[in-house]
């Protein structure tokens, strides 16, 4: 787990964007969910290279748990773009 932080890093630090994007695109007003919940991915960013393999594993189901709950966040907007 150790050697995938760049590569997961850039992956979820994209996601943020493209979902900040596409709201910001639609003029959807800020979402405290949504905000607080990509505040903490990037929080997670940030202390991961850092972290040893052992604080990597230990956080690994809270950090999964908030990629899940944006990921559905991202889907429902993407379903109220298309009514």
């Amino acid at each position: 787990m150790k050697a995938m932080p760049p590569a997961h890093r850039k992956m979820v630090a994209n996601t943020i964007s493209q979902l900040n994007g596409e709201t910001r695109r639609m003029n959807m007003a800020a979402d405290a969910a949504r905000t607080a919940t990509a505040d903490s991915l990037r929080q997670d960013l940030v202390r991961m290279p850092e972290m040893s393999a052992g604080e990597l594993a230990a956080m690994k189901a809270a950090h999964m748990g908030r990629e899940t709950r944006l990921g559905d966040m991202h889907q429902q907007i993407m379903r109220s773009m298309r009514k």
